[in-house]
């Protein structure tokens, strides 16, 4: 009778170790997927200014503006290239960027740099950052900008 109850607790052990590792396997299948589908990256000011003053990674970044001419003439970040997302070219001039480079873009509140960022995404780029809070952001959080 001893023997029997051994067994059963020990089987009903082995079933429940089995049914969580099958879905702890589940869930890190899962997590790979959504790493992969993700277009782009959300970072915020700090995280950007540090990318673009890090030496190693300075040359390999280019920051997009995707503002109106009139809102990047009242401040911009450094180095930044205008490219305005309600142009009817906004695609057309993307899409003759280097893929190869990383780009961190921004807008007035991360709206439409968002957005800009997914247009990129389905053009094949994949190393894209988009500041969070856009322009207003990184003005709030102190970081340098030219006028």
């Amino acid at each position: 009778m001893r023997n029997s109850k051994f067994i059963l607790t020990f089987i009903s052990l082995i079933v429940t170790t089995s049914l969580i590792l099958i879905n702890c396997e589940k869930n890190i299948e899962k997590k790979k997927e959504v790493e992969s589908e993700q277009k782009y990256f959300n970072i915020s000011p700090d995280s950007a200014y540090q990318m673009l003053t890090n030496p190693k990674l300075s040359h390999s970044i280019i920051v997009l503006d995707v503002r109106t001419k009139r809102e990047y003439s009242e401040g911009y970040i450094d180095s930044a290239i205008n490219i305005n997302y309600y142009s009817d070219n906004f695609k057309k001039d993307v899409s003759g960027l280097d893929k190869n480079k990383i780009y961190i873009l921004y807008c007035k509140s991360g709206g439409r740099s968002a957005l800009s960022c997914e247009i990129m995404s389905e053009l094949g780029f994949n190393r894209i950052y988009n500041i969070e809070g856009g322009f207003e952001a990184w003005v709030k959080s102190g970081l340098p900008y030219k006028k």
